[in-house]
């Protein structure tokens, strides 16, 4: 039926068809905005339900345009004008937004936000609409230095306006729409770089409801990695040419830079390490810079020892909410079984050593198979290595979010996986444990959707590393 679909999708008498796909597809972004912004059974129904549709629509888009080379204009549409339509979105898929908007004003004002409490008295007469909307006020700033002075700037952008929460929120998303903008220039000049075409993996990026949502409809962080993610991309494809050690120096720092933001990135360090065609200099530049980087950024902040020890408290606590990943569930049920103590909590620090586990033998596979080849062959394997670097580390999380999946999606415009597409569409149904008042998750829906989920990543995983060029 699939194939069918596609010719009729893909023959030259649709172009009509085509266009009324193009324009359902960007129409259905505005049906996010008039769903009423309240977390309860009705209104995540009507976002499930109209995100299903979405993804529907997607994927006969991308039957019908993956076989063409997408003009720079239709992406740019694809890619811009869905953001135009969710920038005034409220957040109500996730209250994060507002602890976002409750620190940035905490430094606007001076004051650092991982020396105290949300709710210590340190910065009671600071209190706003932001705090109290905001969840978890017995933590300090959750989110590494750097994604808090960009907040920080969002939230003073927006107080030029009003002192009001939604001004604070469209000040962040403006920082967050101008990073959009920075991340899609790069992208244009990506194609321009990089030895094989990636106007597909755009076309899979443009194409994913995920990163809209999450970036410019819920506001998340995230989006604040998604340029410096095709930026090392780039410098990453020109050093594995020259070995410039100054290159090197610039990817290090990227990554520091995103690691100040979200820590995970810093496991991008892995597959450079393994590289075996890298020379120990650059390898050595780029670990030094990106840890002087992230202790650059960060110090000013968390230079006191009590200040760290709350930042790692709050992991400790993020362990016991919701989305937790099959994986833990696995891990507790056996440890329940085998009668441990406090299996429960113990749970998490046990996957995070599996984690590691894997991530090492990860890299300890692409330093076996990162021989001296053809240097076509090598970037396109070692995209593949950093995705599957990303993906190891979040799929074998405590916690699994959505939103988790947008620097893959960004990083797959390269390596173009079009299972992520899948991937993601199925993260979005985890959404459904609001269906339920209070919140319940399904282990057994989640089981089977990640079955779904990983078996044809792997597949073509296996498929593309024996034809790392191919068009596919």
């Amino acid at each position: 039926m699939n194939k069918y679909l596609t010719t009729f999708l893909q023959h030259k008498s649709t172009p009509f068809l085509t266009f009324f796909l193009v324009l359902l597809y960007l129409i259905i972004y505005a049906a996010y905005i008039i769903i009423p912004p309240v977390r309860n059974p009705e209104s995540i129904s009507y976002f499930l339900a109209a995100l299903s549709v979405h993804s529907i629509i997607a994927a006969l888009l991308w039957n019908t345009l993956k076989t063409t080379m997408p003009s720079l204009l239709l992406l740019a549409l694809l890619f811009f004008v869905p953001r135009m339509i969710l920038f005034p979105m409220l957040p109500w898929l996730s209250d994060d937004v507002f602890g976002y908007l409750w620190y940035g004003h905490v430094t606007v004002h001076g004051m650092n936000p991982f020396e105290a409490n949300a709710d210590s008295p340190l910065y009671h007469h600071l209190r706003n609409a932001s705090y109290n909307l905001m969840a978890y006020k017995q933590f300090p700033a959750i989110y590494p230095p750097l994604a808090e002075l960009w907040i920080a700037l969002g939230v003073w952008i927006g107080e030029l306006w009003s002192d009001g929460w939604f001004a604070a929120l469209m000040g962040w998303k403006s920082i967050l729409f101008i990073m959009e903008i920075i991340t899609f220039a790069l992208i244009a000049k990506a194609r321009t770089i990089l030895s094989h075409s990636i106007n597909k993996g755009v076309l899979l990026f443009a194409l994913s409801p995920l990163p809209v949502i999450e970036i410019m409809g819920q506001a998340h962080n995230e989006g604040l990695i998604l340029p410096l993610i095709i930026f090392m991309a780039i410098i990453a494809s020109r050093l594995f040419h020259t070995q410039t050690p100054m290159l090197a120096l610039v990817i290090g720092t990227i990554i520091g830079a995103m690691a100040a933001i979200k820590i995970y990135p810093i496991v991008l360090i892995l597959p450079l390490i393994a590289l075996r065609t890298l020379t120990w200099r650059n390898k050595i530049i780029i670990i030094l810079t990106a840890i002087t980087t992230l202790i650059a950024i960060s110090a000013p902040f968390l230079y006191k020892p009590e200040s760290l020890q709350q930042f790692a408290n709050v992991l400790q606590f993020y362990n016991r909410t919701s989305f937790n990943s099959p994986p833990l569930i696995i891990i507790r049920e056996l440890l329940a079984l085998l009668n441990i103590q406090q299996w429960w909590h113990k749970a998490p620090t046990l996957l995070t050593f599996i984690r590691l586990a894997a991530l090492i033998a990860l890299a300890a596979f692409w330093y076996k198979h990162s021989k001296q080849q053809q240097t076509q062959t090598l970037n396109a394997q070692f995209f593949f290595v950093a995705l599957a670097t990303l993906l190891c580390f979040t799929i074998l999380s405590p916690k699994v979010h959505t939103w988790y999946f947008v620097p893959i999606l960004a990083l797959n415009i390269i390596t173009r996986f079009q299972s992520i597409a899948l991937i993601t569409t199925i993260q979005m149904a985890s959404y459904a444990l609001y269906l339920h008042t209070p919140p319940k998750e399904h282990h057994t829906l989640n089981f089977i959707l990640w079955a779904i989920m990983l078996i044809p990543i792997t597949k073509e995983f296996y498929k593309k590393w024996a034809n790392p060029n191919g068009q596919n």
